[in-house]
């Protein structure tokens, strides 16, 4: 097992921002990849969340929906209104 970290931790090693890290922190204890662990207080304030990983594995044909999942299948000669043109480069 793991030990624990935290936001700060994670932004530091993957040079990303504040936001970006609060928002998919949540999202990977929400589909049980991180649990939450408890923190004792230290000092005054709210201690901060730390969390330590799973046994769960990544399932990586699972990982995105598909194209059919998305968008509905079609046929043959068909568009769909759903998907955005592509960007010229």
């Amino acid at each position: 097992m793991q030990s624990p970290f935290n936001a700060a931790e994670i932004r530091g090693r993957l040079k990303a921002g504040r936001s970006t890290v609060n928002g998919f922190l949540p999202e990977l204890e929400d589909k049980q990849f991180l649990e939450l662990v408890e923190v004792a207080p230290s000092g005054r304030g709210r201690p901060s969340k730390e969390w330590k990983t799973t046994d769960r594995e990544v399932d990586a044909e699972n990982v995105l929906p598909s194209m059919e999942d998305l968008f509905g299948r079609l046929e043959a000669g068909e568009s769909n209104t759903k998907i955005p043109p592509a960007k010229p480069r």
